[in-house]
């Protein structure tokens, strides 16, 4: 697949948007609920998704692969997106 400019501009715009919604509501609903949100809110997308790379059997996938699916998802997407729009919050949208 090549990604061109003008879908790499639209995709860091997008992130960016998504951000200061981000850091505007962790204001007012707490850190812990805008990202658990966002993470119910994409599960439409990544179920399709996941259906369309899963692998044929489990035995494929190893422990070093399920552990650092956890690790990601617990260290590095959740308590990270945790203190990431916390800090937004504190400092400000246009400080970060």
């Amino acid at each position: 697949m090549l990604i061109t400019a003008p879908q790499l501009f639209g995709a860091v715009v997008a992130c960016g948007l998504g951000y200061a919604e981000g850091a505007r509501l962790s204001r007012e609903l707490g850190s812990w609920q805008v990202i658990s949100w966002a993470l119910v809110l994409s599960l439409p997308v990544m179920l399709p998704l996941m259906w369309l790379t899963w692998p044929k059997s489990l035995e494929e996938v190893g422990f070093a692969a399920w552990a650092s699916l956890i690790y990601i998802a617990v260290f590095s997407m959740f308590i990270g997106f945790l203190f990431w729009y916390r800090g937004l919050a504190l400092g400000g949208i246009v400080a970060a």
